[in-house]
């Protein structure tokens, strides 16, 4: 009981700052953005429902849902911290900590910073975070240098988010 009281408070806090950093844009609660969503379908019109799924223990790397502009104005603050310095939210010291490899898979091709997966790919540093929760697939991908993002959502599972990712900034 204690813990479930003082995890609310903390996840309340969390999202009074972010919503204040992205003027109210982003950071819904997933399950007040899911309920609102509906079911997603395939292409014949149809789609199994999937049940609804609540984040508990994990609630604060799981119990947020965003928008593509939300995502984009997550990479843009990024971009603008690592730019200019200081703090908002986080201090840019923190963020290049995080974006930053801490951690290497023991088949050494999968790195990780803090929060976002780090990988290289023709001499480029990128750093992003995917994601999903039944029915939904989501990656962010950014190229701090050239302050480039792309975000990438699908309304199905079994999708590559990361890869479809990669393949739009090549594109681009």
């Amino acid at each position: 009981e204690a813990g479930q009281g003082a995890i609310g408070r903390a996840e309340e806090a969390l999202s009074q700052r972010l919503l204040q950093l992205f003027d109210r844009g982003m950071a819904k609660l997933a399950s007040d953005i899911l309920a609102e969503l509906g079911t997603a379908l395939d292409r014949e019109g149809r789609r199994t429902a999937v049940p609804f799924f609540t984040a508990r223990g994990i609630a604060p790397a799981a119990g947020y849902a965003s928008t593509v502009g939300d995502l984009a104005r997550f990479a843009s603050w990024q971009f603008r911290l690592l730019k200019n310095g200081g703090s908002e939210v986080l201090k840019a010291t923190t963020l290049r900590e995080m974006h930053r490899v801490h951690w290497v898979e023991p088949d050494f091709e999968t790195t990780w910073g803090l929060g976002f997966i780090v990988w290289r790919k023709n001499d480029r540093t990128f750093v992003g975070h995917d994601g999903s929760c039944p029915g939904y697939r989501t990656a962010l991908l950014e190229m701090p240098v050239d302050r480039v993002a792309i975000v990438f959502m699908a309304n199905a599972l079994g999708v590559e988010s990361d890869a479809w990712a990669q393949r739009l900034y090549d594109i681009v």
